[in-house]
């Protein structure tokens, strides 16, 4: 009714399974209600730390969606990338148009 599900394949709700994100659970359940194997062509789109944790954990694509429009300083401060704080987003975009630029790049050089 004008909502976005008809947008999605599937949708996995964080009571949907047994523990939530940074956990890979609800990863897991959506490549597997897509019948999917996962990989680096699936991405996660997030905008949380969680969000990277979970993507990374699950060895996808982790797209860090940047609304807050945080500074390249405060981005370091939150994925750090060292022993204690390993995960860092695959690609960071700041709004719908970078989003949208990189589907279609992406999509441009997979017809190729």
């Amino acid at each position: 009714d004008g909502g976005w599900a008809h947008l999605f394949d599937t949708e996995i709700c964080g009571d949907d399974t047994e523990q939530r994100k940074p956990h890979t659970d609800q990863i897991l359940k959506a490549a597997e209600n897509l019948n999917m194997p996962l990989g680096a062509d699936i991405w996660y789109v997030g905008d949380s730390t969680t969000d990277v944790i979970a993507a990374k954990s699950a060895k996808i694509t982790s797209v860090f969606f940047n609304g807050a429009q945080w500074d390249q300083p405060w981005l370091n401060k939150i994925f750090p990338g060292n022993a204690r704080y390993p995960y860092k987003p695959d690609v960071v975009v700041n709004d719908f148009s970078e989003f949208w630029a990189m589907v279609l790049s992406c999509r441009k050089a997979s017809k190729r």
